[in-house]
């Protein structure tokens, strides 16, 4: 996997858009999964659940993330 695309696309979306580096993760998954809507699906019900605990929803997406890829 060529990894300076992943750091070119992370860097630039920071800059447009000045989001936390969890967000830009998230955008830079949304990159590569490509399945918006199985995406935003899990992460608003993700977060209607722990509506105060962005970063525990982060985390949660993440190892949603993960075990999705391994499949």
């Amino acid at each position: 996997m060529d990894i300076f695309p992943l750091f070119n696309f992370s860097s630039k979306t920071k800059q447009i858009l000045k989001l936390p580096r969890l967000m830009v993760g998230h955008l830079f998954l949304l990159h590569v999964i490509k399945d918006t809507q199985k995406l935003f699906s899990y992460l608003s019900k993700t977060k209607e659940m722990l509506p105060n605990h962005y970063r525990v929803v982060s985390h949660l997406f993440t190892l949603h993330v993960n075990i999705t890829m391994e499949k």
